[in-house]
């Protein structure tokens, strides 16, 4: 039976007792009067608690109390202070539509039947703390506007938060979930911790909102494998193409944990042990590659080189290992970007020192070049032409020059005119060519 079939015949259930089931306080005035800020706290209530569309403007204690069958409070409105911990519900408690101004407290109660909380309103916390669900609960549309804390909770049965909205941070640490759980379209914002929680059943994550920090450690009982790929960020993040959601994986079974690394990046609590670290980086390393998720593979291992070079403090091979060609991953940038800009930047420098290169420091002799030439670019009448002209020969003689530096297996001796400092720079355009040389001819070899 799909959720929504599920709703309707519990709306029809609540109807028909509605309608034909009287209500019946206890003896003594015990049932609260709406809105007097009396509570009902150890109170038996029965054969039905009905307070839909009631508004109680004080306090509302139900601590303890025991609803023995119907407990409607559809529509009501909690001004003030909403206590049912401990309370005992045995047949469908339906607190649909409900509105909470203020601190509501379901720590530690038991539904023993069906619970509704679809629509609820939650302005301030919603605690639901070690709280037990042995029937269907669905949540679906609910809003939690601050924190909705679901600690240590258990359900037993089809746990449904589609189209649930946390504002705030929603905690499921240790909690469990024996049957199936739905997360569909539901949208998180700032943090959702589901440390220690155990999935017994089927998980559905196609969540329409990750949160800022996604804690997903110590999480080792997964029945089925829990699937990240079908989340995605909400609009608004959306828009940020840099923002990528936190996730924590500390201790938990990766195997059973697929994530596209596109909207994620992987996070350590601090005070986390680098060998903590490591073994978290390989095992997701591994499951990317079992996956064939190869971008995202390449997207954390290039984390991963990075954090390995910056702990054993070899930080300047890392800048060189990330900037030269991204890890080997950009191979390319060795001949676009480095060999071709620096060979570039060598031309427009010796272009500017090329006679006194030529003529004081390293002569090199092309059957094309006389020195002559220049003398005759300025005997030209045109000042432009001249001009033009004596770039263009003394750009071309750079360009010669140096691409001969630079790509030459060696360099003559005899060519030298005497130690200088520009002798030096002669040698750094030499060895850079040959560095760069080098690592073309390895991605060839490599290929």
């Amino acid at each position: 039976m799909t959720p929504f079939n599920r709703i309707l015949l519990l709306s029809g259930i609540i109807f028909f007792l509605c309608l034909f089931i009287p209500c019946k306080k206890a003896k003594g005035g015990d049932v609260i009067i709406v809105g007097d800020g009396k509570n009902y706290s150890r109170n038996k209530l029965y054969p039905k608690a009905n307070f839909e569309s009631e508004q109680f403007h004080s306090t509302a204690k139900f601590l303890d109390a025991k609803f023995n069958f119907l407990a409607n409070f559809h529509h009501a409105k909690f001004d003030s202070l909403a206590y049912f911990e401990h309370a005992n519900f045995d047949s469908l408690a339906d607190f649909r539509d409900a509105h909470f101004f203020s601190f509501a407290d379901f720590g530690l109660a038991k539904f023993n039947f069906s619970a509704l909380f679809y629509g609820a309103q939650f302005d301030w916390v919603g605690c639901f703390r070690a709280s037990e669900f042995d029937r269907d609960v669905n949540f679906t549309w609910t809003q939690f506007d601050t924190t909705a804390d679901f600690t240590l909770a258990q359900f037993h049965s089809v746990a449904d938060f589609s189209w649930v909205r946390f504002k705030s941070d929603a905690l499921f640490y240790l909690t469990k979930f024996d049957s199936a759980v739905d997360f569909g379209a539901a949208v998180f914002n700032t943090k959702a911790d589901f440390d220690g929680a155990q999935f017994l059943s089927h998980v559905d994550f196609r969540i329409h909102g990750l949160p800022d920090t996604l804690v997903f450690e110590n999480i080792n009982e997964i029945n089925n494998e829990i699937d990240f790929t079908v989340a995605k960020l909400d609009t608004l993040k959306a828009k940020n193409k840099n923002y990528k959601c936190q996730i924590c994986l500390l201790g938990s079974d990766i195997s059973k944990i697929k994530i596209n690394y596109e909207l994620f990046k992987l996070w350590f609590p601090k005070g986390t042990s680098y060998e903590m670290a490591i073994s978290t980086y390989e095992k997701l390393l591994k499951k990317f590659k079992d996956d064939g998720f190869l971008e995202s593979y390449e997207m954390l291992d290039v984390e991963y080189q990075n954090f390995k070079n910056i702990h054993n403090g070899y930080n300047a091979l890392n800048w060189f290992k990330k900037y030269w060609w991204n890890y080997g991953y950009n191979k390319e940038w060795v001949l676009l970007r480095w060999t071709l800009g620096l060979l570039f930047s060598f031309i427009i420098l010796n272009f500017c020192f090329f006679p006194k290169l030529q003529q004081n420091v390293y002569e090199m002799t092309f059957s094309f070049y006389d020195k002559n030439d220049f003398e005759m670019c300025k005997k030209k009448n045109n000042f432009i032409w001249r001009y033009l002209l004596y770039v263009l020969m003394r750009l071309s003689n750079s360009f010669i020059y140096t691409s001969f530096l630079f790509f030459g297996l060696k360099l003559s001796p005899d060519n030298f005119k005497k130690l200088q400092p520009l002798t030096y720079y002669i040698l750094a355009i030499y060895v850079v060519g040959l560095f760069c040389l080098a690592y073309i001819l390895n991605i060839i070899i490599v290929k």
